[in-house]
């Protein structure tokens, strides 16, 4: 599905990303987790396509990135750029806009575009802010509306950098269902970064540790234990077990 080869990546003089290697198939959710300044967003640009000037190879179905187009790349990897410029927009107006790549010129979005655009608003439970602007949501609801942007455009990959900004609990059980059935029927995959450790253990099927620019650790959620939280984010955790699914919790200890 996605691949990244041998990808090493330099800014201004220094070494983001080193020899980077990961493979993603169809069907997969991969969490991507490591302290602050570790590469994980460098990393999300360059599978996304925004960064360019790197060595290697990102392969989507064995074809490079670097040989698609715009409007190819769009079809074939949706992301997160943020909040757009213009904001004096609609909900559903911006979620539609998810579409584009796949609308012909001067051409109305489809009943199949609309149709789509109207499942991820009801699935991120916008619903109620169907009409309402965007300058009007506040930090939570507008995360939920970027991801509703992101999961509208069905591409091969989805791609989301610090999936988990802004979202109080039912945002994260709202993007957490939608991420195991984007996925269900093994023909497109996400690769998503977050500091919520617990969320990625809890949704991952395959979870890649950065740090110092490298993946230092991929595997699956039995590779969270406390020495390697310690190893990566100096930080002394207990782990425990979530009693429906066997996944870890990771759990501070509380200071006297």
């Amino acid at each position: 599905m996605i691949e990244c080869k041998n990808v090493n990546f330099t800014s201004h003089g220094r070494e983001i990303l080193k020899n980077i290697n990961l493979f993603v198939q169809g069907g997969e959710i991969v969490g991507i987790i490591g302290p602050g300044g570790c590469g994980k967003s460098t990393l999300c640009n360059i599978l996304n396509g925004t960064i360019k000037s790197h060595d290697g190879e990102v392969l989507i179905n064995n074809r490079p990135l670097r040989s698609f187009s715009q409007n190819e790349r769009a079809r074939h990897v949706s992301t997160i750029f943020g909040i757009p410029e213009n904001t004096e927009i609609t909900v559903f107006e911006f979620i539609l806009l998810s579409r584009t790549p796949f609308k012909k010129l001067l051409n109305p979005f489809s009943s199949y575009d609309i149709q789509i655009a109207e499942e991820y608003l009801e699935g991120f439970e916008l619903t109620k802010h169907r009409d309402s602007l965007l300058c009007q949501l506040s930090p939570a609801q507008l995360k939920l509306v970027l991801l509703a942007f992101a999961f509208t455009r069905q591409a091969d990959v989805i791609v989301l950098d610090d999936a988990t900004e802004s979202l109080d609990l039912r945002g994260l059980t709202l993007l957490h269902k939608t991420l195991i059935r984007y996925v269900v029927h093994g023909n497109t995959a996400a690769i998503l970064t977050s500091n919520d450790i617990n969320f990625i253990a809890q949704t991952a099927d395959k979870i890649a540790i950065v740090s110092d620019g490298s993946i230092q650790m991929i595997g699956g959620h039995e590779i969270i234990d406390a020495d390697i939280i310690k190893q990566y984010f100096n930080v002394d955790v207990f782990i425990s077990k979530n009693v429906y699914n066997g996944r870890p919790n990771v759990h501070f200890f509380p200071e006297g």
